[in-house]
């Protein structure tokens, strides 16, 4: 799938699957990327996969559908030009608090007219060899998706959302959980109430939207509010539900085997 084609997904409010890799281990990353998500987001902020890590993982998505984005530690568009340079389909960029910090944003992952990205893209344009094309085209595939994490950035969102050149909107519960200072409550009233607001403004502009974070049962009631960017969780999660979800039907399996040799072990133990 092409950056523009899901940029056209997204905006005609069709659902889309994706979910946070915060494992920098090529074999982890290359199970994401053959699980059939439409995006997967590379954690660069909160998780040990750095840029200079980046571009290995980013090999594992050769062939596959899946488009790889990456959330960028701050709003630099240093960093923001090297994640796109080396060929992430995008980048998320974490705690828009104004106007002019989603303008900066913009500004950092587009090309002129749009934006003021530096020309020198590397894995991107396939080592030089697409240069022309991939700059003709650039603005049209990559992805830009902010997140909305505190009070201040809700406040600015009516007039962010009308921006061009940000694709989607990501809204952050634990952040907002700060910011309201009912941490670590991430489902308390008051950061549901700011999701919902979030979403409230960005349904009428058209602008798709996502919750990081949320069970299943959330994620349904804000897919009814119009976030049609469903993140379904995160793959460190999916290792320990698959590993405690076997360790409990073996147990569960053998539990009578296990008591009736724990007991007779308890009897001979006796004598």
């Amino acid at each position: 799938m092409s950056g523009a084609r899901l940029k056209s997904m997204w905006r005609s409010g069709q659902t889309s699957f994706g979910a946070w890799i915060s494992i920098g281990d090529p074999s982890t990353t290359e199970i994401m990327a053959a699980a059939g998500f439409d995006w997967v987001l590379f954690d660069g902020e909160h998780a040990p996969i750095p840029v200079d890590r980046l571009q290995s993982l980013l090999m594992a998505f050769n062939g596959t559908p899946t488009l790889p984005v990456y959330r960028v530690a701050a709003n630099d568009p240093v960093q923001i030009g090297q994640v796109l340079d080396i060929g992430a389909a995008g980048v998320v960029v974490p705690r828009i608090n104004s106007l002019e910090q989603a303008q900066a944003a913009i500004a950092a992952a587009m090309y002129p007219p749009l934006g003021r990205r530096g020309v020198g893209p590397w894995r991107a344009a396939a080592y030089g060899t697409t240069f022309h094309a991939y700059l003709r085209r650039a603005n049209e595939e990559t992805l830009l998706m902010l997140m909305m994490e505190s009070l201040e950035g809700i406040a600015a969102l009516p007039e962010i959302v009308q921006l061009p050149g940000i694709d989607a909107i990501i809204v952050g519960p634990a952040d907002l959980a700060a910011s309201l200072g009912v941490l670590p409550d991430f489902e308390h009233p008051l950061v549901l109430e700011a999701i919902d607001r979030i979403l409230a403004i960005c349904e009428p502009a058209g602008m798709p939207a996502a919750v990081s974070m949320g069970n299943l049962d959330r994620l349904t009631a804000w897919r009814g509010q119009g976030a049609n960017l469903m993140i379904v969780g995160v793959d460190s999660d999916f290792i320990l539900a698959g590993a405690d979800a076997a360790l409990h039907a073996a147990r569960s399996a053998l539990a009578e085997r296990y008591a009736t040799a724990n007991a007779a072990f308890a009897k001979d133990s006796s004598r």
